[in-house]
């Protein structure tokens, strides 16, 4: 300051701290001072973790109430770095040259080069724990745990590693659940497929039996509806034969009957009398001849009409038959 003050344009006790001591400390750092401070904190990298977050909890409380002692080894650690200080059973930053130089930032630089994950873990940390967006997964969760061996890692380290394997034993057992459910929906899909092909394919085969079937039922409406035109008129026609033949059976059974009376030799006497008035017995001889060839006439045509009415009955017991069939 003495040289400072011999300046024509003296700077202020501020200025020349940032200027001579600040600005670009390490360089500057002449005897040494600030460096031995720097690697007292970070020479056992097992505990400077552990270190440097004690003394970033200080610099947070220090605005309102510095924070208490407890007499731990790690905060005589820092003690006897010559960062902190212990005033009133209370933690504090030394001097505010040591709270400007190891500020956030450095504190924030050195965790990164000590944690692969400190980025993760502050915005962790800022959010109380509640973050879950910032825990580690999949390749940077394994790079951490095996940086994190052999290692005496503080408890926030450990509870900030052992919530992120939570989460990730979580999201895999919920991929894993998704994974099978969806499994279950295309395995549902791939049987309701089935289901519905084979219902398609029944429906199909039902659809061209049912068609079948209609003109099998048609083709045998109308060959029974032949069958049964042709068995009608065939049996209408049997009756009308059967009908006819008793007709004749009656006349024939007339003739039969008067047969011996010879009808037709009286009417025959009748017609020669009355139309002739003979009385000759040869005439009348020839008449009664006539007339009895023609009565055997009728007898022969009797028989003829009795053996087509037996066949035409026969005929007609078929018919019957068939019909109930």
């Amino acid at each position: 300051m003495v040289e400072e003050s011999v300046q024509d344009n003296a700077r202020t006790v501020e200025q020349v701290v940032r200027a001579r001591i600040i600005d670009n400390w390490e360089s500057l750092d002449e005897p040494e001072h600030l460096r031995t401070i720097r690697a007292r904190i970070l020479r056992d990298e097992q505990r400077a973790g552990y270190l440097l977050e004690l003394y970033q909890k200080i610099r947070l409380t220090e605005e309102h109430s510095e924070l208490q002692t407890d007499d731990s080894l790690e905060q005589s650690e820092l003690q006897l770095s010559g960062l902190v200080v212990r005033q009133h059973n209370k933690l504090r930053v030394y001097n505010l040259i040591y709270q400007e130089i190891f500020d956030d930032n450095w504190i924030e630089k050195q965790l990164k080069n000590l944690r692969p994950y400190s980025e993760s873990f502050r915005f962790w940390m800022d959010s109380g724990g509640t973050d879950e967006s910032r825990l580690l997964r999949g390749l940077a969760l394994q790079e951490a745990i095996e940086w994190a061996k052999e290692k005496s890692l503080s408890y926030q380290d450990k509870q900030f590693l052992a919530a992120s394997k939570e989460k990730e034993i979580q999201v895999e057992i919920a991929a894993k659940e998704q994974e099978a459910a969806l499994e279950r929906e295309r395995k549902d899909k791939e049987a309701a497929y089935s289901r519905n092909k084979m219902l398609r394919e029944a429906n199909k085969n039902a659809q061209r039996r049912i068609s079948i079937g209609v003109v099998v039922v048609i083709v045998a409406i109308i060959g029974a509806a032949t069958v049964g035109l042709l068995s009608r008129k065939q049996l209408n026609e049997t009756f009308e034969e059967v009908k006819a033949v008793k007709q004749l059976n009656k006349l024939a059974g007339e003739l039969e009957n008067q047969k011996f009376s010879n009808s037709y030799y009286n009417e025959a006497l009748r017609l020669s009398a009355l139309s002739f008035n003979i009385d000759n017995h040869s005439l009348k001889q020839a008449l009664l001849f006539a007339a009895q060839s023609q009565a055997d006439q009728q007898l022969k045509k009797l028989k003829e009409a009795k053996q087509e009415i037996e066949k035409s009955e026969t005929n007609l017991h078929i018919a019957e038959a068939d019909k109930k069939s």
